[in-house]
């Protein structure tokens, strides 16, 4: 993949048929047309943030499986006003299998959820490694240092999900929901005004219900080693990755947050490989 320079889809829709499911404030206007989940802006530009990063996990070439997801501007279908910008993405469970997520495994063990987040931090680390099998544990980190790269603060346990299938194979959902990422919320991180380190301190983990600080410090205490990305294609893409209609402020701002996590932490949460 060299550069990506993308167009934004024109989507005609019902504003008074929408769901309010599960999203950044829990009121994110969403609307499931045929098998395309289409999600409004609410609070920034999470639309383009959620293109640019699977843009980055693609060229990257993670280790997960993750959704894709495509700009969009969302038009009234009855008089084509513009009602926002947003994104839209196939269904991470096209097979309908058994859809469950993080607090329902915590449920099921000899903790209750509501014991579980009452900790933070190590506490609730420890209580995971006593409940839960290694091979999740792992992708949980690996979780964690993803978000902690793209500054993701969405990663609620509804959004670490697990499908099963006929058979009670059970596998992890492919990453989704990355809209709250790199600093997208202009009401919470005044970025434009107060600048990366003013806005980096008010992020949380939210597995771990730690900030920012604190998890570079959980990672280092548990000797957690670097992920291993394709650093080269992940500079050429995002450094010529650009969607057309959204301002030169927009396609630089947050392609320089990405950056500069990048930078500042190669070689302690990720690697070239």
């Amino acid at each position: 993949m060299c550069g990506v320079i993308m167009n934004v889809t024109n989507i005609s829709l019902d504003p008074n048929i929408k769901h309010k499911l599960g999203s950044i404030h829990g009121v994110q206007p969403k609307w499931f047309v045929d098998d395309w989940i289409i999600k409004k802006d609410l609070c920034g530009c999470e639309g383009y943030v959620e293109t640019l990063v699977s843009t980055f996990f693609e060229a990257a070439k993670i280790a997960l499986p993750f959704v894709k997801y495509e700009t969009v501007f969302v038009e009234n279908v009855y008089t084509g006003d513009y009602l926002g910008g947003g994104c839209r993405c196939k269904t991470y469970n096209p097979y309908n299998y058994v859809d469950f997520d993080l607090r329902q495994l915590i449920n099921n063990s000899k903790y209750t959820l509501e014991q579980v987040i009452t900790q933070t931090g190590q506490a609730r680390w420890n209580m995971f490694c006593d409940i839960l099998p290694t091979e999740i544990l792992y992708k949980l980190l690996y979780i964690m240092q993803l978000d902690t790269i793209i500054l993701n603060d969405d990663r609620h346990f509804m959004n670490v999900r697990f499908l099963q299938d006929s058979n009670g194979i059970c596998i992890m959902a492919p990453l989704f929901d990355h809209g709250a990422s790199l600093f997208s919320d202009e009401c919470l991180y005044p970025y434009k005004r107060m600048g990366h380190e003013y806005c980096r301190k008010k992020w949380c983990n939210r597995l771990l219900d730690i900030n920012y600080t604190e998890t570079l410090k959980f990672f280092k205490c548990n000797n957690v080693a670097p992920i291993l990305l394709d650093g080269f294609t992940v500079y050429n893409t995002i450094n010529n990755f650009y969607i057309k209609d959204y301002n030169t402020v927009v396609n630089t701002r947050f392609k320089a947050i990405l950056f500069t996590q990048l930078n500042e932490l190669e070689g302690f949460v990720w690697q070239q490989g």
